[in-house]
């Protein structure tokens, strides 16, 4: 049997191992409940960054979508107008009894068969202008077919 004094030497070296160990342990966990409560509210650059990217990607996505849908808009408003046009110089071609090759003007469509803004004809949404022609003959628009492989855009009465 050993003697009592060296139990009482393990036992207290015992006692002060088991004191460090709790010391460190506790230690360990308010470094790490530091750590968790330490961080900074808000987003990170990586979080952002993908953020960004998502909404990049859905404007590209939605962008020529749009672009289509403008031109489509202005094309059909042109046509409309040149359907308003080409019935305002029926109208007057029979109400004046016009041959064939007669050309109304601007002055003998607007304000009596056609409604202008100031004695003139519609404008085109895209800019272009219209010309009447004779009664044989469709008016048109001077953006006419585009040059474009698309229908969609085009300013010409179907």
């Amino acid at each position: 049997m050993r003697p009592v004094h060296s139990m009482r030497r393990a036992s207290t070296h015992i006692d002060n191992c088991l004191r460090r160990l709790r010391a460190a342990m506790e230690k360990c966990d308010t470094m790490h409940i530091n750590r968790l409560t330490k961080r900074k509210s808000g987003f990170t650059l990586i979080e952002i960054m993908v953020v960004v990217l998502v909404i990049v990607v859905l404007i590209s996505i939605a962008m020529p979508n749009w672009m289509h849908a403008r031109a489509s808009s202005r094309s059909k408003a042109c046509c409309e107008n040149l359907r308003q046009i080409d019935s305002a110089k029926e109208q007057w071609g029979m109400t004046t009894r016009a041959s064939a090759m007669a050309e109304p003007t601007t002055e003998n469509l607007v304000p009596d068969f056609l409604k202008g803004a100031d004695g003139s004809l519609p404008p085109c949404p895209s800019g272009g202008g219209y010309a009447i022609n004779n009664m044989q003959t469709a008016p048109t628009c001077d953006i006419g077919d585009n040059g474009t492989p698309h229908d969609y855009d085009d300013h010409i009465v179907p």
